[in-house]
């Protein structure tokens, strides 16, 4: 199709084309159109295909134009996206159709394109990546706590302490000290060792005895701000728990491949520092990934974006498994745009770079990871892969992907390695109690 068109660049994203369909082409596009319709009318009082063309013109002319508007419509978008070789990220958004008998066909057509994304020297790039080193202190707790994962619960007839596991029963009082009807709890079981109500808490239980009360104020652990909770408890059962010796039979009690108590300390310090260890790796990245975007300064595509929030809040609101209203949507989307932005960005600085870097993962890969996954589910690699519905198809490539371009990130800029106490890493004062029950 012999058509004209201007291109004028809006910004980054956003391209506007002027298109023009001649004349001739759309006379003669009309006539072989009413044509095929005059060959098949029917019409009381007329053979088939012996309609006069005034009594169709007149008849079916409206709907032949139309129809040919539109048919040409797609096909001369089509064609002006090859002549100016764009490939558009989301179907082009018309306006102004025009077209007269006789006159060209004109219209206006916005397309949406990816920017053009120019990636900084990854060389020249310099981030810190922090090295947690677990202490001794890290080491006995994270111990103690396995300990604790195997105890032995058994009655006590002293008082509650801090290694009392206790039951209760929980009547509500209001502000006057007044039992609140229907507002009991019974037999509520906690572990004193695990604060699980506070310090406040703990000081009214401590001491108490079986078959006591006290009194106790609280803050409610549902984070929903509402005042504390008072409340008088009633005792019904204390037990302590009866912890393994700390010796090499623990040890191997803990890992049968362990032969001593030295062993475990070296297998959990391992442990501990190399779970610390991907967190701070994530810390890297995400940093990273922030001073690679701060480099490479470009536009999401606004429909890309709005798609985005779409399904972002259609997601939410499917699980809330609630009627959308349209006040919560649009708060929704506010509160999540800024981080709408930065998913959509690193995903085309992260295209970019898998393009650039020929970083895309190949089939070899692939098959290599489904193949580990298979091993740690103790699976057959095909009947694994039989398990997987697409989406979740999808995202062990997804995965897979961009740890092959955060791998390469992290062999390419400048890292700046710095060892750190586990304590001053997670901002704590106390030691890790990374192991829990």
């Amino acid at each position: 199709m012999d058509i004209s068109v201007e291109n004028n660049k809006l910004n980054d994203v956003e391209i506007e084309l002027k298109v023009a369909v001649p004349a001739e082409f759309m006379k003669n596009e009309l006539e072989r159109n009413l044509a095929a319709v005059m060959a098949q009318a029917k019409l009381p009082g007329f053979r088939p295909g012996k309609v006069p063309r005034n009594i169709l013109v007149q008849k079916f002319g409206p709907a032949v134009t139309e129809d040919t508007v539109q048919r040409v419509l797609q096909e001369a978008y089509r064609d002006a996206l090859d002549q100016q070789k764009l490939y558009p990220i989301s179907p082009g958004e018309m306006r102004d159709i025009a077209f007269e008998p006789g006159q060209p066909l004109t219209f206006r057509v916005i397309v949406e394109v990816l920017p053009e994304i120019a990636l900084p020297e990854l060389s020249e790039v310099e981030v810190e990546l922090k090295e947690p080193q677990a202490g001794d202190e890290d080491i006995d707790t994270a111990i103690e706590s396995l300990r604790e994962s195997q105890a032995v619960l058994v009655p006590s007839e002293n008082p509650v302490d801090m290694h009392s596991v206790i039951t209760f029963d929980m009547q509500e009082l209001d502000e006057t000290g007044v039992p609140i009807i229907g507002h009991v709890q019974k037999d509520v079981t906690i572990d004193m060792s695990r604060h699980q109500f506070g310090e406040e808490f703990a000081s009214k239980v401590l001491g108490v005895a079986c078959d006591q009360t006290a009194t106790v104020v609280f803050q409610r652990n549902d984070h929903s701000g509402a005042k504390p909770l008072r409340a008088e408890l009633t005792i019904r059962n204390i037990q302590q728990k009866e912890l393994p010796e700390l010796d090499d039979e623990f040890a191997k009690s803990v890992n049968p491949n362990l032969d001593t108590l030295e062993d475990l300390r070296r297998d959990m310090r391992k442990y501990i520092e190399a779970r610390a260890g991907h967190s701070a790796r994530q810390q890297m990245f995400r940093t990273l990934a922030d001073e690679l975007m701060k480099r490479s300064e470009f536009q999401v595509p606004p429909r890309m974006l709005d798609n985005y929030l779409d399904r972002m809040a259609e997601e939410a609101t499917r699980n809330s498994k609630g009627k959308p209203d349209e006040d919560a949507l649009k708060k929704f989307r506010e509160e999540y745009r800024p981080s709408a932005i930065w998913t959509l960005r690193w995903y085309l600085l992260r295209n970019t770079m898998i393009q650039n870097f020929d970083l895309r993962t190949t089939k070899d890969e692939m098959d290599q990871e489904l193949a580990n996954l298979a091993t740690l589910e103790d699976e057959l690699v095909e009947d694994f892969r039989k398990r997987l519905s697409p989406d979740q198809m999808q995202q062990v490539g997804d995965d897979l992907q961009e740890r092959k371009v955060l791998n390469y990130l992290e062999s390419t800029v400048k890292l700046n390695r710095i060892p750190i106490g586990l304590a001053e890493f997670e901002g704590r004062t106390e030691p890790s109690k990374i192991i829990t029950v």
